[in-house]
């Protein structure tokens, strides 16, 4: 079975990002050292920020944490926080 990364099954959607004026991506390394790729959507009235943590061997997590703002450091900062919340406290 193929697998595929939340991250990746949302750019697949023809609808998503539709209106944004700007992208920028990235990986971050975490205190735990996981890499998590980020991906932000700037729009002209709001940043729409996505961390996503997929791994292609065990452990297979497929994590994907979303903030929104009016800004990008804090639709990063929600983004992050929401992974943590998946991936660290196994809150879904």
């Amino acid at each position: 079975m193929e697998r595929k990364s939340k991250l990746l099954a949302l750019l697949d959607d023809e609808c998503f990002g539709v209106g944004l004026i700007d992208v920028k991506w990235g990986i971050l390394m975490d205190e735990f050292d996981d890499a998590a790729i980020f991906l932000v959507l700037i729009f002209r009235d709001r940043v729409e920020a996505y961390f996503s943590l997929y791994d292609e061997e065990a452990p297979y997590r497929n994590y994907l944490g979303k903030g929104v703002a009016e800004d990008i450091e804090p639709a990063k900062e929600y983004a992050l926080a929401d992974l943590d919340r998946q991936v660290y406290l196994n809150i879904h």
